[in-house]
């Protein structure tokens, strides 16, 4: 099934109760599996499309049942039926363990994919004290701990689907499997957004509408601060990786952040969402003048960028001394902590971005969460 689903107030309850009804025809050809449930203490308004910013999720309540769908590309859709909550989950993420977290029910989390990538204390402390067991530890599925552990929901980035062991496991032993796409989403709210989708599966879905309305709030406040400014500074980002520079298009991500906070983004002219590879000299050409650089992967000095790539010194934001990276916290394997909780409170990031690029805005208060100078 192929569907293309435009967001926009008008348009999207036209659409999705369209997609809804086609679903729920195509549903009863499905095996048992694919089917959720939806807790009934849950109370959402009905025949309300119950998304904001997010493209790859919706959220349907009419009447007594709830639908909920995972979409890539607008294509092929995952659609669930839901009326029961999760209390045992494996999440193979940072990002939804921590917006769990968020919904104070870590307590629901009983495996996570590899340690290594995990910096917030109360996930490593149960991590440490075996409350929490990792099955995917280098990458590779541990499938007897996971029959083991006996999760109702397991949360991937990957679809199963086409992996044949894991989808056959997964439907011998009546696990639900949750598609995780906030990583597909352009907007830093969007990808906040998904919280509510973790606060549907586990009986949550108003303290995660709170939150993320807060965010929301917070957001969109600290953005109004830019939206006058004229004089915007241009921002390079990333590094060299192996022989190429993949730069982010203008539609992406961390345009939509470097815009919010009164920046002027080096490759605007970029149409594209994704990332594509370029070469030294494209980059070059192009951010040479770039005020500030931002995204360093793990440099943490001037002289470690320059020792890896004397070619760094070309760009004005390097001679200026104004590259800053966005590691600040890291736990001892070098993951840090901007892809865990700071994806899940983009207000964070953009009040840091902000103090970067604009440091009389917030003359009182100067300290970063995310980010730091490199000297």
């Amino acid at each position: 099934m192929f569907f293309r689903l435009f967001f926009n107030k008008w348009l999207l309850n036209c659409v999705f109760c369209i997609v809804i009804l086609i679903l729920m025809s195509c549903q009863s050809s499905q095996d048992s599996n694919s089917k959720t449930q939806f807790s009934s203490n849950v109370t959402l308004k009905n025949n309300n499309f119950l998304v904001k910013y997010a493209k790859h999720f919706g959220i349907l309540h009419k009447n007594s049942s709830a639908h909920f769908f995972v979409t890539e590309n607008f294509k092929d859709t995952i659609f669930y039926e839901i009326n029961k909550t999760y209390t045992r989950i494996a999440v193979m993420g940072t990002i939804p363990a921590f917006q769990l977290y968020m919904l104070d029910a870590i307590d629901k989390i009983v495996a996570i994919d590899d340690f290594k990538y995990y910096t917030n204390s109360k996930i490593v402390n149960k991590i440490k004290q075996k409350d929490i067991v990792e099955i995917m530890p280098n990458l590779q599925w541990n499938y007897e701990l996971l029959i083991s552990i006996k999760p109702q929901l397991i949360v991937t980035y990957s679809d199963l689907r086409e992996n044949v062991n894991v989808k056959q496991l997964l439907q011998k032993h009546s696990i639900q499997h949750l598609l995780y796409l906030d990583y597909l989403e352009e907007h830093p709210l969007a990808r906040a957004e998904w919280i509510k989708v973790m606060g549907l599966f586990t009986g949550k879905y108003e303290k995660a509408e709170e939150i993320f309305n807060d965010i929301e709030q917070k957001y969109l406040e600290l953005k109004q601060l830019t939206d006058t400014i004229s004089k915007r500074p241009k921002i390079l980002t990333e590094v060299m990786y192996g022989d190429v520079w993949y730069i982010a298009g203008n539609a992406s991500y961390i345009s939509q952040l470097i815009k919010d906070s009164g920046g002027k983004y080096a490759f605007e002219f970029h149409s594209y969402n994704n990332t594509r590879p370029y070469s030294f000299e494209y980059v070059l050409k192009h951010a040479r003048d770039a005020d500030y650089w931002i995204h360093l992967h793990q440099f943490c000095s001037l002289e470690q960028m320059k020792k890896e790539n004397r070619k760094y010194v070309l760009f004005k934001a390097f001679q200026e001394r104004k590259c800053f990276n966005n590691n600040k916290i890291q736990n001892e394997y070098g993951y840090n902590d901007f892809y865990e909780s700071g994806i899940c409170q983009p207000h964070l990031i953009l009040k840091d971005l902000i103090s970067i690029l604009h440091p009389d805005i917030f003359s009182n208060d100067t300290s970063l969460n995310y980010y730091y100078r490199l000297q």
